[in-house]
């Protein structure tokens, strides 16, 4: 349960960070280990932290994330590892309103560093239509 509560508080103060726009302690949640990844539809996104905090700093002055998380699943995998999952809508806009919004999934591995929670490999998707 200690893990659960935690790794959802973290994720509460990403959803936070992120609609400040404190990209320096949104940055600071992901891993900079060698071994991170985060990927995006089927194709990795970021290579490491140091990209997702460049891709953070590039965004447009007074931008804000609202991001809401729907059936959210924490599990704990062992002491110091969990992965979470959830249904998604974030939505991005500055001062003069929404500029756009998407909903999807995303899944998270969480490694417990010396700093706190940080996510180590993600995965974020929104839905395809299918044929048929």
């Amino acid at each position: 349960m200690a893990i659960r509560d935690s790794v959802a508080a973290t994720m509460q103060q990403f959803r936070a960070y992120a609609e400040r726009a404190r990209w320096d302690s949104l940055g600071a949640l992901y891993s900079d280990r060698g071994d991170f990844r985060f990927y995006e539809n089927g194709t990795l996104r970021y290579g490491s932290a140091r990209d997702v905090r460049a891709a953070l700093a590039a965004l447009p002055p007074g931008m804000r994330i609202r991001t809401d998380y729907r059936d959210t699943e924490i599990t704990p995998l062992a002491p110091g590892l969990a992965v979470a999952s959830a249904l998604f809508s974030s939505t991005f806009a500055d001062e003069a309103g929404t500029q756009f919004g998407f909903e999807g999934a995303v899944s998270l591995l969480w490694v417990h560093e010396p700093e706190g929670w940080r996510i180590l490999v993600g995965h974020s998707s929104a839905p395809v239509p299918r044929g048929g």
